[in-house]
């Protein structure tokens, strides 16, 4: 699910490179020449069931940065709500759920699996209440929550590396809204679609990471 976007596009792109039947779920075709689309909508409760009800593996890499923020906030909730509902009728079906480490805040100097969530922004306010509900209401055994660090890649539009290299190519001034003691971690989507990838051939686990 959201397999036009930068990291489902790129998961798609690994997948087929093993031997797995796979299938890209989005509002918008994704452009890889691999993969059958199926339209999908999570926020129509009633599209979902048509959906996934003969797939073993569903990866979730809906609920990402949206402007406005609504979309973002709808799909971490609403639509989580409705891809819940219908997995609960699905009890084969294993979810991986694509959240960020954002949601541990920024307080922490090290953090693992046992650190408390503390979210400080719309959107990772919106991947941690995610992230309890499918905790809350899927079973241990058939789901798993991977928290990634920041993406970057080639196709990205936004976000801070793509604004670094856009102002290099345009010779304009750097604004950055802090003193410069901000550290953020950075995981290239590509490197992140292989780790998946291998997750799933020897997975997939459940729990979170």
């Amino acid at each position: 699910l959201g397999g036009s976007g930068i990291l489902g596009t790129s998961i798609l792109h690994f997948l087929s490179k093993h031997d797995f039947e796979i299938y890209s779920g989005d509002i918008k075709q994704a452009n890889v020449p691999f993969g059958k689309h199926i339209y999908a909508n999570i926020l129509n409760k009633n599209e979902i069931p048509s959906i996934i009800y003969n797939m073993d593996i569903i990866i979730n890499c809906t609920g990402q940065i949206t402007q406005p923020i609504k979309g973002c906030i709808e799909q971490n909730s609403k639509g989580i709500c409705n891809l819940i509902n219908v997995l609960k009728e699905n009890t084969n079906i294993h979810l991986v759920q694509i959240s960020t480490i954002n949601v541990l805040g920024t307080i922490l100097n090290e953090a693992d699996e046992n650190s408390a969530i503390n979210p400080e922004t719309p959107y990772s306010t919106a991947k941690a209440f995610a992230e309890v509900l499918i905790t809350e209401n899927i079973p241990s055994n058939k789901r798993t929550i991977l928290r990634l660090s920041n993406l970057y890649g080639q196709s990205q539009n936004k976000g801070i590396i793509n604004y670094l290299i856009s102002s290099f190519n345009t010779g304009t001034n750097l604004v950055f809204n802090n003193n410069g003691d901000l550290n953020r971690f950075f995981i290239h989507v590509d490197d992140a679609s292989r780790i998946i990838t291998q997750f799933l051939k020897v997975g997939p686990f459940h729990g979170l990471y």
